[in-house]
């Protein structure tokens, strides 16, 4: 009897065990595929503003701000099933991850909260783009986002990279310095005043000069186009014009007054479209004088004669008194 009982507790005792390695090794054979159908994932397209990302003028700020929308989608098999059931919304990190050398990029918010759904959901973000003053006007470059997502329940985790593409636009800066501002002149001078003119921007650049409400009788000048250099291509962004006054000149006293004003608008060098503010400078030039044009040839003439005759003059006074010293001796 005893060792009737005995073979049975053995028995016993071998079945729990076998069971209990079958139990044990059921999710790693069963368990596995059986979460597999359940898997989902997100998916992640980013769209960014083109007309932003490609503005032909930069701003003075040399910031470029660029509008993204963030779509975000959940699939998988049950994904349609299953999201509604899904409060928690998926937490999104924003980064930047990668820069061209002649810029520095932020994003912002840097995170986001978006409902987990089957159907596309936006956002919206906006990537903030400060360029140096090594940046080229219309030089292509990529600003690289690394998105990481958390996982939530059967929805996996994920990290994406983007790429957005954008192209720095042309910045219209002049630095204009002047030697003077006003002149006072006779009135068959002329008055000239040095312009310098320093290219900030990031192209070559076009300098156009004209003279406004030009005054009667006066004669102006200043050269109407001028190609200013940039420092980002080793070119020298400096040039030095000059504007030339003349003053009427008629015959008579005179007591002129004038103020130039002149326009100066720079634009890109490859597109005369393109076109900066213009800068108006002032210059004050006044005449004063007595002018007698065209007769000065006559008056060195008269000079001449008027030296000719004193000359003579003296001459025959000097003669004059010797003879009469030699009179008195005899």
């Amino acid at each position: 009897m005893g060792r009737i009982i005995k073979s049975i507790s053995i028995g016993l005792i071998t079945l729990v065990l076998s069971l209990s390695i079958f139990v044990v090794s059921t999710p790693t054979t069963l368990a596995g595929p059986l979460d597999k159908v359940y898997e989902c994932q997100y998916v992640l397209n980013v769209e960014h503003d083109r007309v932003a990302a490609e503005a032909p003028f930069l701003p003075i700020d040399m910031t470029i701000d660029i509008p993204l929308i963030i779509n975000l989608r959940v699939i998988g098999i049950y994904a349609e099933i299953m999201m509604p059931d899904y409060k928690p919304p998926a937490i999104i990190f924003l980064y930047v991850n990668h820069t061209p050398s002649w810029c520095t990029a932020t994003i912002s918010p840097y995170f986001l909260t978006i409902s987990t759904e089957a159907d596309w959901v936006s956002h919206n973000a906006t990537l903030h783009i400060k360029v140096d003053e090594n940046a080229l006007a219309f030089q292509d470059g990529n600003v690289e986002l690394e998105i990481k997502i958390g996982g939530l329940g059967a929805i996996l985790g994920r990290t994406f990279y983007v790429s957005i593409p954008f192209r720095p636009g042309y910045l219209p800066l002049l630095k204009i310095n002047t030697d003077a501002t006003n002149r006072l002149i006779e009135p068959l001078d002329t008055a000239n005043f040095d312009i310098g003119l320093e290219n900030l921007g990031n192209a070559k650049t076009n300098v156009t000069c004209r003279v406004l409400d030009m005054p009667e009788e006066w004669e102006i000048s200043i050269d109407p186009n001028t190609i200013v250099g940039t420092r980002n291509l080793g070119d020298n962004p400096k040039k030095t014009i000059i504007l030339i006054v003349r003053p009427p000149y008629g015959l008579g006293y005179h007591q002129d007054r004038e103020v130039i004003q002149i326009s100066i608008v720079p634009s890109y060098y490859g597109d005369s479209q393109l076109e900066g503010q213009e800068y108006l400078l002032s210059f004050i030039v006044q005449s004063r004088g007595f002018s007698t044009p065209g007769f000065e040839g006559i008056f060195v003439i008269f000079a001449l004669i008027g030296m000719v005759l004193i000359a003579k003059k003296r001459h025959k006074t000097s003669k004059y008194s010797k003879t009469s010293k030699e009179r008195g001796k005899a």
